[in-house]
């Protein structure tokens, strides 16, 4: 039986980890709790080591005639991207090959760039799936949330436990949009053919601009942590025996709708509140909690939708539901949200309420002294 323990609370995580095991299957389950909770723990670590001198003319050059190449090289593996994910992969070879130009660059030996490994980070796709991939393509198959847009692939091994990379849909009806999450996961074997999985995920914008960073385990080697490292330059590559580092790791609403699980499913239409679907970029996400105003429970989610018109900035929608209100929407463009938050003013009961979200996915509801309903803050 597959167990996927990301979307647990702490609390439940921490009853499993430090409980006592009394079988094989509950001790390999503790082991994959306390890694859970370390890498909740763990924020993804500042990217750097791209200061180095730049020279803008080669590297120009350089990345032209490797987007040639890989054009002739990979014209029937990319016609299924769209032309906004063939423009962040070309973005993401520029970059790579402007770092390792930067580097060569210092050491004198320009011509020691043709030698280094493929720059792009989705290149790992490119490869064929192996058997080891295969049987993870099927395990996640077996959750109807977990439909994969690209891979997964296997990236280390080690004993039952198997790390894995693969980009996610984040719509209930599984397309694929310009919002796959990128997810890195642990999965782990139990006896018996059960499985179990963690998942770390971020957007596309943060991991062209970040990458994404996720703890494996405890280091063999050291007082430090293995960590898997996957972009923003390059392929997925563990880290060994790397300081635990605690630091701002600067989420925000939509670095929280790409965790699993974001699809609300527990309606029989998890769409029934987004107005024009065609739009939906990714959602819609129920809310962490559930807060009680009036003597009932408020319903909170979230979702992301497609600019209009001429806009190319995404939207993001707050909807709230309570049994003795209208039902209300409130939409910002992204990065107003994301400055300023989400969150909208209704009439509960007869009063005005303030309701918004956390960057965590948490629901805030205050009372208000405005008097307009369903009016966006």
């Amino acid at each position: 039986m597959s167990e996927n323990i990301s979307a647990e609370d702490d609390a439940q995580l921490s009853r499993w980890a430090f409980g006592r095991a009394s079988s094989p299957a509950e001790q390999a389950r503790a082991d994959l709790a306390a890694a859970e909770l370390h890498r909740r723990a763990v924020v993804e670590r500042e990217r750097s080591g791209l200061a180095a001198e730049r020279d803008a003319v080669a590297a120009r050059t350089l990345a032209a005639e490797r987007d040639e190449r890989d054009e002739a090289l990979n014209s029937d593996a990319e016609s299924s991207w769209t032309d906004e994910e063939l423009g962040r992969r070309r973005r993401m070879r520029v970059t790579g090959i402007v770092g390792v130009v930067s580097a060569v660059i210092a050491l004198g030996a320009i011509v020691e760039v043709q030698r280094q490994p493929d720059s792009d980070p989705l290149a790992i796709f490119d490869r064929p799936a192996t058997q080891l991939d295969q049987e993870w393509a099927d395990r996640l198959s077996q959750d109807p949330a977990l439909v994969v847009t690209a891979g997964p692939r296997v990236i280390e091994v080690r004993g039952n436990l198997d790390v894995i990379a693969a980009r996610i849909s984040t719509v209930p009806d599984g397309r694929s949009t310009p919002y796959d999450a990128y997810c890195l996961y642990l999965g782990l074997v139990l006896e018996g053919g059960g499985w179990s999985l963690s998942a770390d995920c971020t957007y596309p914008d943060r991991f062209e601009e970040a990458g994404l960073s996720s703890t494996i385990s405890a280091s063999v080697e050291g007082d430090g942590f293995d960590n898997v490292v996957w972009g923003p330059i390059g392929a997925p590559r563990v880290e060994r025996n790397v300081p635990n580092e605690v630091a701002d790791d600067n989420r925000n609403l939509v670095e929280w709708m790409m965790q699993p699980n974001y699809i609300a499913q527990a309606r029989a239409n998890p769409l029934e509140n987004v107005d024009e679907p065609e739009r939906l970029l990714a959602g819609p996400k129920l809310a962490n909690d559930v807060k009680v105003v009036a003597g009932e429970d408020l319903t909170v989610e979230v979702f992301l939708l497609a600019g209009a018109g001429e806009r190319r900035e995404p939207d993001l929608c707050i909807h709230v539901q309570h049994p003795a209100a209208e039902p209300a929407t409130s939409c910002r463009d992204l990065s107003t949200a994301e400055r300023n938050g989400l969150g909208l003013i209704m009439q509960i009961a007869g009063e005005p309420w303030i309701v918004s979200i956390s960057d965590n996915g948490s629901v805030l509801a205050d009372r208000s002294n405005a008097s307009v309903t369903g009016e966006g803050l």
